[in-house]
């Protein structure tokens, strides 16, 4: 039987392929307000990333690919590589936790490499390819990933959520949330709790956003409140996140918070479930640079509202480690990856 629940996908990024130039939504934004922004700027699209933009792991790789491929419409000719790789580069280091950003960066500069010997109207055309490739890549991912993980989901179920791990990350399609997305077009009555995700608050301001866009029923509540629901919700739960790098062990780095979840599902006998493409996957790093970012974020809501006094010191981790001992499985597009993880996630899917 077809399901009635038809959903419509956000994509979060689009690419001029005359101009060169790239749109996206600034998440920053939402869900107050929709606002597309549209540049060829190197500048810009450091900033995009800093600021956060645009963010989620998938969707950071995706735009990072479609950057190098702008960068090969406004290089000068008489500087052309040199310029295209020095503000990869740049942009390469941005932000240091999520690996899809300097995965993405490295793979296009290695087609770059290649084919720097065609002429420059067909290096583009190479690198604008790469890049869509890319961008298809993780969007198909993301529904292979809902595919793999709906059977985890049954009817009736509260699932526990963290950050956004939805379609605005990932490249239209979705992580944690497409497995969230794929068990609703199931047609399963499910609940979705959201913590608020500070200190920018993007569980509440873009999973619940994603969550009313399709209309699946969503609960936001503060962050300190997990635990409290955990124990006091009745029937079956789960936890359900996202990630922003995975080792080959299994130890997973995702949005602050994160962690602290995984501790709390395990007291309380609940599943922790992490979803995320193998492009995520860090196959040969041991251990995971924790992004640390302005401490005025903690200081001030949203660059609004002052919650301290100018003295008053802060720190602001923007993501934790989730050691494997705390996680039931991995969800990716090829497959599930269940403990105990071996030496090489990779190995099992």
């Amino acid at each position: 039987m077809l399901s009635l629940r038809e959903l419509k996908d956000i994509i979060p990024i689009k690419f001029d392929n005359s101009s060169g130039k790239i749109g996206w939504i600034d998440q920053r934004k939402l869900p107050q307000d929709e606002v597309w922004k549209l540049s060829d700027s190197p500048k810009e699209f450091e900033s995009a990333i800093k600021t956060l933009e645009i963010r989620g792991a998938p969707t950071i790789g995706v735009y990072a690919a479609y950057v190098v491929a702008s960068l090969s419409f406004t290089a000068p000719y008489d500087n052309y590589y040199n310029y295209i790789i020095q503000n990869a580069g740049i942009i390469k280091n941005a932000r240091s936790t999520a690996v899809n950003l300097s995965w993405a960066i490295n793979h296009m500069l290695k087609i770059l490499e290649m084919y720097k010997r065609n002429n420059i109207e067909s290096l583009r055309e190479v690198l604008v390819l790469e890049a869509n490739k890319i961008n298809e890549s993780e969007y198909n991912a993301g529904k292979s990933i809902g595919i793999n993980g709906r059977d985890l989901i049954k009817d009736g179920d509260t699932i526990f959520t963290r950050c956004n791990a939805g379609m605005l990350a990932c490249a239209g399609s979705g992580t944690s949330y497409a497995i969230i997305r794929q068990a609703w077009q199931d047609d399963k009555d499910i609940t979705v709790i959201v913590p608020h995700t500070a200190p920018l608050y993007q569980g509440a301001r873009l999973t619940m956003w994603e969550c009313e866009k399709d209309g699946i029923p969503a609960k936001l509540i503060a962050d300190d409140m997990v635990g409290y629901m955990m124990l006091n919700t009745t029937g079956r739960k789960m936890v359900l996140v996202g990630a922003d790098r995975i080792l080959s062990n299994g130890d997973v780095a995702n949005k602050i918070g994160t962690y602290q979840d995984a501790v709390l599902a395990k007291y309380h006998n609940i599943p922790f479930h992490v979803a995320a493409p193998t492009s995520t996957i860090d196959r040969t790093a041991s251990s995971i640079p924790i992004e640390m970012r302005n401490p005025e974020e903690v200081k001030v809501i949203l660059g609004k509202l002052k919650v301290t006094t100018e003295k008053s010191k802060a720190i602001n981790p923007a993501f934790d480690i989730t050691p494997n001992s705390l996680i039931s499985s991995i969800i990716t597009e090829k497959g599930i990856a269940k403990p105990p993880f071996t030496s090489s996630l990779v190995s099992q899917i």
